[in-house]
């Protein structure tokens, strides 16, 4: 039972510390998301971390791929923009989605 309270918590506080990268592609998922509700799709978070840029100092972009219906016969993929801006004068605030772009 310890062991997993202090997992719990090593998870916990893990998330608490999160790179600005991470938080701008875990942002960047949650705008895909929603715009694609209802839909069969898949993005992959490794090559949006990968693909992340820092523009300034409180602006992040990244371009990435998200895949419909993927293994299926009608699969299809299409790139995407997304930007996020970072709070300059509270860090810890999540970032906010300035623009998302699909290009099909």
């Amino acid at each position: 039972m310890k062991r997993l309270v202090a997992l719990a918590a090593a998870v916990l506080l893990a998330g608490c510390g999160a790179k600005p990268e991470q938080r701008a592609v875990d942002a960047c998922q949650k705008a895909v998301t929603a715009k694609l509700a209802g839909k069969s799709f898949e993005i992959d978070a490794n090559d949006m971390l990968a693909k992340t840029q820092k523009q300034s100092d409180t602006v992040m972009q990244i371009n990435s791929t998200v895949f419909f219906d993927k293994g299926l016969p009608a699969e299809s993929k299409q790139t995407f923009e997304c930007r996020v801006q970072f709070d300059a004068n509270d860090a810890s605030k999540e970032p906010v989605v300035t623009f998302i772009q699909f290009t099909w």
